[in-house]
């Protein structure tokens, strides 16, 4: 009975390491000097409303960070952003690559831009319309999806 108990302990122990823990962000400089840099550049006007550290065992896994305008970023452990958000501003492509931004702009001049996220060997482009756009790793567009 001991050892099953014991084994069961273990297990528990186990199981709850494996879990991700979300750990609230009390705001920006809790970041990574990447992540809080690549803020200030591109999103210096915006108002920090709340975050969240994802914890997996000692490590933590990624950060997200939520704007009063409803733009959402998410970046990995090192401060990387992994993806951005914003359905109802849309996302300057200037923040992500000024050959990215001439791409939108010639391709679909009035659309917003309302996801961008890290894939792969590439990027993954969302805009208001529905369209999406893949890029690879230097912004050359490979395609789009409408």
């Amino acid at each position: 009975m001991k050892k099953l108990l014991s084994a069961s302990f273990i297990y528990v122990a186990i199981a709850c390491s494996l879990l991700a823990v979300g750990i609230n962000l009390q705001g920006i400089p809790q970041l990574p000097k990447p992540a809080q840099e690549f803020i200030a550049k591109n999103f210096p006007n915006e108002a920090f409303l709340r975050g969240k550290i994802e914890v997996k065992g000692e490590s933590v896994k990624e950060y997200e960070v939520v704007f009063g305008s409803g733009l959402e970023i998410e970046f990995d452990a090192a401060g990387n952003w992994k993806e951005i958000e914003s359905k109802t501003l849309g996302i300057n492509p200037l923040a992500i690559s000024e050959k990215l931004a001439a791409v939108i702009s010639q391709k679909r001049p009035n659309a917003k831009i309302t996801s961008v996220s890290r894939e792969k060997g590439g990027y993954e482009v969302e805009l208001d319309g529905g369209a999406e756009f893949k890029f690879d790793a230097e912004f050359n567009l490979l395609g789009i999806d409408d």
